[in-house]
């Protein structure tokens, strides 16, 4: 319903700097998790162990 609106779907909280909570985030189709570990969380999603679209599109918006 959010992403059919137009709208993204981004999730804060102090859970997401747990590596496995996140992943679960963006394997759910959340666009972005906001996280205090930046580089923690992103060496575990982008490990290759995902194949999510929109990891794939995070990945491209951060890391050019």
């Amino acid at each position: 319903m959010v992403k059919e609106s137009g709208l993204v779907c981004v999730s804060y909280g102090k859970d997401n700097n747990d590596k496995r909570f996140a992943r679960k985030q963006i394997e759910a189709g959340l666009d972005a998790v906001i996280v205090d570990s930046v580089l923690a969380i992103r060496n575990e999603l982008t490990s290759g162990a995902l194949q999510n679209g929109n990891l794939l599109r995070i990945n491209s918006d951060i890391m050019t």
